[in-house]
């Protein structure tokens, strides 16, 4: 995947895109570290800043940068009263580590896509998350040692910590920050989203109303049983947001809720709750990019890679169903044959670039012109298949001549040319003892016969 090409931009823009990426990053920094420092619970087990820094750096690239290492030195400086030299030297690991990931990272970047597939999930991972922690981990874990900073950690102790709270920052906040103003989802199943979501949250706020440790550890990590199916149902999207959100809620109550300090204090010093949030989002990354990628192969393997429409493979399994439905609850049932006149000639005059142009806005002309519910597929080189449910004979009719003429009248566009058409239609009903192989031979018919007759015309084939 190419990486996503930064425009110029002006002093103007840079200036004020600086002041935001350092407001964001101070924001988050400021209000994690004073509401667990306010519970004696630090460092933090997640650091969202993390994930703003390396959001901003795949969005933007190197453009961010500055205002990065701004929010982070006046993060370090006022809030940790880090002398300026140490705060200087933890900001430029905490912009040079979401910057290197992210430079690397945004070679799998889809902008415009509302899923993250596996590529794109595992350079994620390992560049986005993994070497991006492990690069400010390590820095502030020197850094910490060369200024004296909890002389009573090692070193590898600290960059431990460090790692994790980067890393589960960056993993809870990066994929909602990038997914979330790509392409929507064109359909989703608002109830069961709904209903799942509310599960989620439920049992991630059900830790606020517990004060027994035992069930108020537990809630946290029940909430990855929704989420993993919210991962098999919808987006990646989705799916992040959810998690993202419920473990937001069990993070406040891990610091704040009834019986909070007796938990706290049995996780003291230990990395589990870095890990949960870590585990926890690692396994609604990897099945969502899963499911993305089975989908984008059912996608592939159903539609013409040309025209978006389905293939005839994938019209002739959906027709067949369409056909017994029609069957049993008596209802009309209509398939069309469409084929391009003289399209032979479009490609020997505009070659093959022109054909592909004109299959293409064929295809989008005849989506925009039907209904939802009725189906449209590219079966053969110049020839489409409509199926129109709960249409009869003279309405088919009606619908053909409508389609027959938007063709006949609309040039495309192509090269500096236009390129005009016209086609031919072959009408049949389809029969309560019919099967779909029945109909097109029918249908095909009635095409050769429009086109015995002179083209640009529509002929009907009525059922016996």
């Amino acid at each position: 995947m190419r990486t996503a090409v930064v425009a110029p931009v002006s002093i103007a823009d840079f200036a004020a895109t600086t002041v935001v990426v350092a407001g964001l990053y101070l924001a988050a920094a400021a209000s994690v570290s004073l509401y667990f420092e306010a519970f004696g619970l630090f460092p933090a087990p997640v650091w969202p800043a993390a994930g703003v820094a390396l959001a901003a750096c795949v969005a933007r690239g190197r453009f961010v940068w500055l205002g990065i290492f701004l929010g982070s030195f006046v993060a370090n400086a006022m809030l940790f009263d880090s002398p300026y030299a140490v705060a200087a030297a933890i900001s430029l690991g905490n912009t040079l580590g979401p910057g290197i990931g992210a430079e690397l990272m945004r070679r799998a970047y889809r902008p415009n896509s509302h899923e993250m597939y596996l590529p794109e999930t595992m350079a994620f991972l390992l560049l986005g998350v993994a070497l991006h922690a492990t690069i400010t981990g390590s820095n502030g874990a020197i850094t910490s040692a060369l200024a004296g900073i909890n002389p009573e950690k090692s070193v590898v102790s600290t960059a431990v910590s460090w790692f994790l709270s980067d890393a589960s920052g960056a993993l809870l906040v990066a994929p909602v920050a990038l997914l979330w103003p790509r392409a929507k989802p064109e359909h989703r199943n608002w109830i069961e989203l709904s209903l799942l979501a509310g599960l989620v949250f439920a049992l991630a706020g059900a830790r606020f109303l517990s004060d027994d440790p035992e069930i108020a550890t537990g809630l946290p990590f029940l909430v990855l049983l929704p989420c993993t199916w919210l991962a098999m149902r919808f987006s990646s999207r989705d799916a992040a947001a959810v998690f993202a959100g419920a473990i937001g809620l069990a993070v406040v109550a891990f610091a704040a809720a009834p019986g909070a300090s007796i938990m706290r204090q049995a996780f003291e010093g230990t990395p589990v709750p870095s890990l949960a949030i870590l585990g926890g989002m690692l396994n609604v990354l990897l099945v969502s990019a899963l499911k993305a990628e089975r989908d984008e192969a059912i996608r592939l393997s159903t539609t013409d890679g040309l025209t978006g429409l389905i293939n005839r493979r994938s019209f002739l399994e959906r027709a067949e169903q369409e056909i017994g439905r029609a069957k049993r609850y008596r209802r009309s049932l209509v398939l069309v044959g469409v084929d391009l006149d003289f399209f032979k000639l479009v490609n020997d005059r505009f070659g093959h670039g022109g054909g592909d142009k004109a299959l293409e806005s064929i295809g989008t002309l005849l989506m925009a012109q039907l209904r939802t519910q009725d189906m449209v597929a590219r079966i053969g080189g110049e020839e489409f298949a409509l199926l129109l449910p709960e249409t009869d004979l003279p309405t088919a009719d009606a619908v053909c001549e409508r389609l027959r003429w938007a063709i006949e009248s609309t040039p495309i566009e192509y090269d500096g040319q236009r390129i005009r058409l016209t086609a031919s239609f072959g009408i049949t009903e389809c029969r309560p003892d019919d099967t779909v192989t029945g109909a097109l031979v029918r249908a095909d018919a009635a095409l050769y016969e429009a086109k015995g007759k002179g083209r640009n015309r529509i002929e009907v084939e009525a059922a016996a």
